[in-house]
């Protein structure tokens, strides 16, 4: 393998193990060399190359260090980097951003590239696997380390077969070891999918070993639905796959397209679930009112695990932004020194500051989407702490901060007339307040003065009797009752200096409930910017009581639903319901991975992740635009409301170990579908168990599924592994709008779930996961279209002793 060197210089390090790092204080200046074949080695400054050390470097192993992190490590690690592997965690700082990201790209590059050529994803995975299985580095592997990468793989491959096909190609290169292209050629001939055979011969392919034209791909990909493609996107297509699929060096322009290229072709982005104008694009009209858009939110986002004894971290807030949330949520307290705090009230959550969340705000909130972020204020400050609060917002915000005018309480503002704005979300005080009892300016006596003025005042003039004590109990629970109206008071006024910042002021849910029930639809006099707050339990009520009341309510103002005060777990509602009633902020507890969660996840990866989609034409006020269309190969191009869904479960590829382990049994993996409305998911369905083998299982089963409407309804795919005797771990899942996926033959990504969060998995080896399925959708109407689905995101955690770690966000 070449070991030239294509970047050197001097980093500091810290650590070599996870167990080390935390036992080593101080950072170490190493002398660090970056090789062609993607080998990092280091050695003490002024020693000598021979006593370097190697790290591998795996695709999507590099990643920058979390703030708390470089806080953590020092004065070194300001600009710092972290590589990780199965066993390992190496740590590198640079003296600046530039160098940072210059190593950071160049260790990139170097895991995905071989012989000159950037590598598609299954070469990606067999080349990190074959360098983590080079235990000498040498190049080559043995036997014993061929069968180790089998097992790690999933694949179900029986040894002897391993050692046959080992045996014949040592035998012709007169060596008992094989290089990469050599494990290649072993390892493609006893995993070869038997579904990428079969398709391959339907394209036009004699066998295994022949090729096929571009024509021939095109008219096969046209045949399974992909009606968009053209003979001159395929050559485009093949050209930047024939350097990826192969390991061989030939000239890729005097190659045809393989059963090997023309597996990586149909698993990849061009012949995805999802459009890619979809995923890739903000495709949606942003210039509707901010009522007409479903908003991704977020509940309680400070915290890490449950609700009443879970840390509180700044990094929730960033890993929010990150993954596209539009609303976050701030529970403000009276803090020490003057200085207000977040935590969840009256629990054992730790606390956090209110500034540094404002300046990790500032930070992060608009790296992901530039569209409008809602802070969602729950205050519970004393005035002097809401004055402070109010300050600390000014002073860092700014004029991101967007101040409420008269035609904004006529009619709500755009997203796209509102980027980069911060928009604040509270109670304001009584002067500015439309169907609101505000509370009246509090007396700012201390509290223990005043229920000593109330006893005194109220204190019984005779001596000791049977009435002078009920007077004197009396007196006390009129001093109680006191007390407790300063105390709400004190909660409840707001200061006109936090006032005048809250854009979307919290209207009175009983003005609004009378409202309703005399037959209204909006509280007399409110403007545009008054909004309700509504828990889980009152929204169901509400429901069942004023559906339709609600809809047209919501066509011009905004409703927040968060989770019932009885989910101390972080679990979440499920978003369908209050989104077919209009309601457009439905926060959600982002540590909870439920399915309530992968289903909003879902719903917000469409408009470029963003975080505002636009409801359907049905949800929206009458005089509004329409939509644009969608492409043609989308189920909802066609029109109709509901439909009879059919979904063929073909084949998986490279189906990973739960939770990104790499040692342990081979996994057990079956599918499981259903599909998700409003009104309640009645059809679940599950395939067979494939025994033994993650990396090319084989179902081939057919299911349907009465969808009653299209525009509402999310596809939900989760993958497993059996496990006998105890709960079955999730390998991976996939959610989507089904009005959205593309109908015909499809690869379909799945997305992992880590303890912390999901982050992309940036193409790494052992976190990449399909699935192929194939689909029609028989509409009411009496027409049928032929279904697909598009590729999307790479998700995956990083495993550390048992555990899984967080790192990152969404990517698009």
């Amino acid at each position: 393998m070449e070991d030239r060197i294509v970047k050197e210089g001097v980093l500091w390090k810290r650590g070599g193990s996870t167990a080390k790092c935390l036992k080593t204080n101080g950072w170490k200046e190493k002398h660090v060399e970056l090789s062609k074949n993607g080998f990092l080695c280091y050695f003490s400054k002024g020693g000598e190359r021979e006593t370097a050390r190697k790290v591998i470097v795996t695709p999507g192993s590099v990643r920058k260090l979390p703030r708390r992190k470089q806080i953590f490590y020092g004065k070194h690690s300001k600009h710092a980097f972290m590589i990780t592997g199965h066993d390992h965690v190496f740590y590198f700082g640079a003296d600046s951003e530039d160098e940072c990201t210059a190593w950071m790209e160049a260790l990139e590059d170097a895991s995905i590239v071989h012989d000159g050529q950037e590598m598609g994803h299954t070469l990606r995975m067999m080349y990190s696997l074959f360098r983590l299985a080079d235990k000498d580095f040498s190049g080559t592997i043995s036997k014993a380390e061929a069968q180790s990468i089998a097992h790690r793989m999933n694949a179900q491959c029986n040894p002897p077969e391993i050692s046959a096909a080992f045996r014949k190609r040592a035998i012709r290169s007169l060596s008992k070891e094989l290089d990469f292209e050599q494990f290649c050629s072993l390892w493609r001939e006893i995993t070869l999918n038997k579904f990428d055979v079969s398709e391959f011969e339907k394209a036009g392919g004699e066998d295994v070993e022949s090729t096929i034209t571009p024509k021939q791909l095109t008219m096969y990909l046209q045949r399974q639905g992909n009606t968009e493609v053209s003979e001159e996107f395929i050559r485009m297509v093949l050209s930047r796959h024939l350097g990826q699929a192969s390991a061989d060096s030939t000239d890729p322009s005097l190659l045809g397209c393989d059963v090997f290229m023309f597996s990586d072709i149909v698993q990849s982005n061009d012949n995805g679930v999802l459009h890619q104008k979809i995923v890739k694009t903000v495709y949606q009209d942003m210039t509707h009112p901010l009522s007409n858009y479903w908003v991704n939110s977020s509940h309680n986002t400070y915290l890490t695990g449950d609700q009443l004894k879970s840390s509180s971290t700044i990094d929730m807030y960033r890993i929010a932004l990150e993954q596209g949330s539009r609303c976050v949520e701030l529970d403000t307290w009276d803090g020490a020194n003057g200085e207000p705090i977040v935590y969840h009230g009256y629990t054992m959550t730790s606390k956090i500051s209110f500034h540094a969340i404002i300046q990790c705000i500032k930070d992060y909130g608009f790296k992901s989407s530039p569209y409008p972020l809602i802070l969602s204020l729950e205050n519970h400050c004393s005035l002097p702490q809401q004055i402070r609060m109010a300050e600390i917002m000014e002073d860092i915000l700014g004029e991101m901060l967007v101040m409420p005018t008269l035609e904004d309480e006529q009619r709500l503002p755009s997203p796209a007339a509102l980027v980069g704005k911060v928009i604040l979300k509270g109670e304001k005080s009584k002067e500015n307040s439309f169907g609101t009892v505000s509370a009246e300016e509090p007396d700012e006596s201390d509290p223990v003065e005043l229920i000593e003025s109330a006893l005194e005042d109220s204190a019984p003039t005779v001596d000791y009797t049977v009435e002078a004590v009920a007077e004197l109990k009396e007196a006390t629970s009129k001093a109680k009752s006191k007390l407790n109206h300063l105390e709400k008071q004190k909660t409840i006024a707001v200061r006109a200096d936090l006032s005048k910042l809250i854009f979307l002021d919290i209207g009175s849910k009983s003005a609004l409930i009378k409202a309703w029930e005399k037959g209204q639809v909006n509280v007399p006099n409110a403007p545009a910017t008054q909004m309700c707050n509504i828990s889980e339990p009152l929204c169901l009520k509400l429901a069942q009581k004023f559906p339709q009341q609600w809809k047209m309510h919501n066509e011009e103002h905004l409703s927040r639903i968060y989770p019932s005060g009885l989910r101390v777990g972080s679990s979440n509602l499920n978003p369908l319901f209050p989104w077919s009633l209009g309601c457009q902020i439905v926060a959600m507890n982002l540590q909870g991975h439920d399915t309530a969660y992968q289903i909003n996840h879902g719903r917000f990866l469409q408009n470029a992740g963003c975080g505002y989609v636009l409801k359907p034409t049905q949800l929206r006020n009458a005089k509004d635009t329409a939509e644009d269309a969608l492409p043609v190969t989308c189920i909802g191009a066609k029109g109709g409301k509901a439909g009879l869904l059919t979904v063929n479960v073909l084949t998986g590829y490279h189906l990973p170990k739960p939770y990104g382990a790499v040692r342990g049994e081979r996994i057990d993996p079956y599918v499981k579908i259903r599909v998700y409305s409003p009104y309640g998911c009645r059809e679940k369905f599950v395939t067979r168990v494939v025994r033994r083998n993650g990396y090319n299982p084989q179902w081939n089963e057919t299911f349907q599924f009465n969808v009653q409407d299209v525009g509402l309804s999310m596809f939900h795919l989760v993958c497993r592994d059996k496990d006998f005797g105890s709960s079955d771990d999730m390998i991976g899942m996939f959610s989507f709008p089904v009005n959205l996926l593309q109908m015909g033959l499809r690869y379909v990504p799945l997305v992992g779930v880590c303890l912390t969060g999901c982050r992309p998995c940036s193409r790494q080896a052992l976190r990449i996961s399909s699935l192929q399925m194939q689909n029609t959708l028989t509409v009411f109407a009496f027409f049928s279209l032929h279904v697909p689905f598009s590729r999307l995101h790479w998700f995956g955690c990083t495993c550390r002793r048992g555990g899984l770690s967080f790192a990152g966000s969404w990517r698009r």
